[in-house]
């Protein structure tokens, strides 16, 4: 942001790179002269690039152009209030984590950046081998770019489909409809009987003069099978409509099984929860249907407003959403996040809790950029510019390039007591894990944001020459944020069962799960983690202490659902594109050291019932090292049941 210290860094990063390359030319011109050929005449150097002018919008139009060399000026003249932010907006867009530092050689690009990119491109050829293609990975925490989304909007196409789709069948069913809980074969037989019944029940409404099927109700004499016919055709026709939405996007695959939510049915579903960033798992619930109900231009127009939003929190370095408060703003008129987002976790309101900067933010440059309808941004999205300078609200008065900054994890309510399907029944917890990042401002602490997180609890190890369930425990008390970690790599320990290992190919071929490994948006890490370090005293001075990894991190997660009801093997995760922007915070507003990748060398070999199956790991990502570490402090919570502390032993699981 012009007129902010992060943006002043950011420019004044990108003067020192103009000037090693000035340096590293002059040298060259001096080794050759020493080497006795300075006679001979040298090719003049290739001029550096000309930075192009940023344009300045006002709603919708382009007021004026401002010089690179101007933004350093205005840096330092402009007010806050009139200070201008200098958006990304071209196709390589990549968020702050992934920055590069052309001036630090081969240390200064992040390895992980290229593929980000060519998925948020949608450019599949340029993704590497290992990487599969996949589209609609904001959950994931990659935002598609303003092209794509200007191909989405602009698809008449699939849109006249989508206005075809009778939606008043899209109405809530008194139950959730899952994928793993239907009979197909009995389903099918609910299709065939609800087809019978139709035209019997559609001549009797005929012959009373009645305007619906519903209202023969009380005047029928087939009661029984009325009410049954009723149920049947609210369970059919809801997925029929879903299974027509599914189509105009094409998401349902062949063979499906018409008005049955079959695999090929729910598996499409999961893809269109997914595209407009729900969380669910293919399942027809209430969430979801309210969601379909909606016109699919609208639903493409809250994806643009999201993948502005995370442009807009890129280029500010402002975090600040609501969620500490519990008061989040909307963009535009529209809340543009699933209910998931603004979920409370079960606890109360902060009443030191910063309130909404980023909604407010993102409403201030979709204005500036005229991106105020769907009809607005495809009008404007032709000829796009790199970047973009427009007016937001100032930042915080508190914001600076160092900040005060500690963080604390509530572990809310948990239990020790094994889970229901070993031993009996136990308490349900209903305050769930929160993570809370503080800023000192004067003489107090502001609370920033408070997101959902997990903690250790019970999961599946091998060991006695078996499959049993053992806690994790998520250790208590001080510990710091040293280690930011740009697109890290997860080295599984010896006793991960080896089926979460390995992946199909065929029936007959194993492979490793380099997916689960990473780097990679569905990794067990997720795009960004933050290690946590156990201080403990030097002997040798206490100037040095010694940092402990005790394997704990906050972090994104591929399993990005286990976030709301699940529990970790001790690690904090986060939704992932917060766990980004947590990251990006912390890099914009406390002093760092580039470290690079953290080169390791781990091979394994696995037994399976195909024969071995290898795999190695050579980074473990991409690491920046904050100078000081964040305090963290991680509280023990509310246990319940009678057992106060974890049990050591792995329990097997009968088969």
């Amino acid at each position: 942001m012009i007129g902010r210290p992060s943006a002043r860094r950011a420019t004044i990063r990108a003067g020192v790179g103009d000037t090693m390359r000035h340096w590293w030319s002059l040298a060259l011109a001096l080794a050759l002269a020493c080497g006795g050929r300075g006679e001979e005449p040298q090719p003049d150097p290739e001029p550096d690039p000309v930075e192009p002018s940023v344009p300045v919008f006002e709603e919708g139009e382009v007021v004026r152009e401002v010089e690179p060399a101007e933004l350093e000026i205005e840096t330092e003249t402009e007010e806050r209030e009139q200070a201008l932010t200098r958006l990304d907006l071209s196709d390589g867009f990549a968020p702050r984590i992934f920055a590069l530092a052309p001036e630090l050689g081969e240390l200064g690009t992040p390895a992980y950046r290229d593929t980000y990119v060519a998925l948020a491109d949608e450019r599949f050829d340029d993704l590497p081998d290992e990487v599969e293609p996949e589209r609609y990975l904001e959950v994931f925490g990659i935002f598609p770019t303003f092209r794509v989304l200007a191909a989405r909007l602009g698809d008449t196409e699939r849109h006249e489909c989508h206005a075809a789709v009778d939606a008043s069948w899209l109405h809530t069913l008194p139950y959730v409809l899952k994928s793993t809980e239907v009979d197909v074969a009995a389903d099918r037989r609910r299709v065939q009987a609800y087809e019978r019944e139709r035209p019997r029940f559609e001549a009797e409404r005929s012959e009373q003069g009645l305007d619906s099927i519903d209202a023969l109700e009380g005047v029928t004499e087939r009661r029984r099978e009325l009410e049954q016919f009723l149920k049947d055709q609210r369970r059919v026709e809801v997925v029929r409509a879903v299974q027509a939405r599914l189509k105009c996007d094409g998401l349902l695959r062949e063979p499906f099984v018409d008005g049955v939510l079959d695999e090929p049915t729910a598996d499409g579903l999961a893809r269109w929860q997914r595209r407009h960033m729900r969380y669910g798992s293919g399942s027809i619930d209430p969430a979801t249907v309210e969601v379909m109900k909606e016109e699919s231009l609208e639903l493409d127009f809250r994806q643009l407003l999201r993948a502005l939003r995370e442009r807009v929190v890129d280029a500010t370095g402002v975090i600040e959403d609501g969620s500490a408060a519990q008061e989040w703003g909307t963009v535009l008129g529209r809340v543009i996040d699933a209910p998931e987002l603004r979920a409370t976790a079960g606890h109360e309101r902060l009443e030191n809790g910063a309130p909404d900067w980023v909604s407010p933010a993102t409403e201030a440059a979709a204005q500036a950029l005229g991106w105020t309808s769907p009809a607005e941004f495809l009008a404007h999205a032709d000829g796009l510019p790199e970047a973009a300078l427009v007016r937001l609200p100032p930042p915080p008065e508190y914001h600076a390039a160092h900040m005060e900054l500690r963080a604390e994890v509530d572990r809310g309510d948990l239990s020790y007591e094994l889970p229901r399907d070993v031993r009996g029944p136990r308490e349900t917890p209903t305050r769930r894990p929160v993570t809370t990042l503080y800023a000192r401002v004067g003489e107090r602490d502001l609370a920033l944001v408070r997101w959902p997180t997990t903690i250790g609890g019970w999961n599946r190890e091998t060991g006695g020459g078996g499959v049993g369930l053992k806690y994790k425990e998520s250790p208590v008390g001080p510990v710091v944020w040293r280690d930011v970690v740009a697109g890290p790599a997860w080295i599984p320990p010896g006793n991960t069962p080896v089926n979460e290992l390995v992946r199909h190919i065929g029936r007959d071929r194993l492979v490793p799960n380099t997916t689960l490994f990473g780097p990679g948006h569905r990794s067990a890490f997720g795009l960004a983690m933050i290690v946590h370090h156990r201080v403990e005293e030097n002997p040798h001075g206490p100037d040095n202490p010694i940092f402990v990894d005790e394997g704990v991190r906050s972090h994104g997660s591929g399993a990005y659902r286990s976030i709301l009801t699940g529990t970790s093997h001790g690690c904090h995760r986060l939704h992932n594109h917060l766990a980004v922007r947590l990251a990006g915070f912390v890099l914009a507003h406390r002093d760092h050291v580039r470290r690079g990748s953290l080169l390791v060398r781990h091979s394994r070999e696995l037994r399976t019932s195909l024969g071995p199956v290898t795999f190695q790991i050579r980074s473990r990502g991409y690491a920046y090292e904050l100078t000081p570490p964040i305090h963290v402090e991680v509280l023990e919570g509310n246990i319940l049941g009678r057992r106060r502390t974890p049990d050591p032993r792995l329990h097997p699981i009968r088969p």
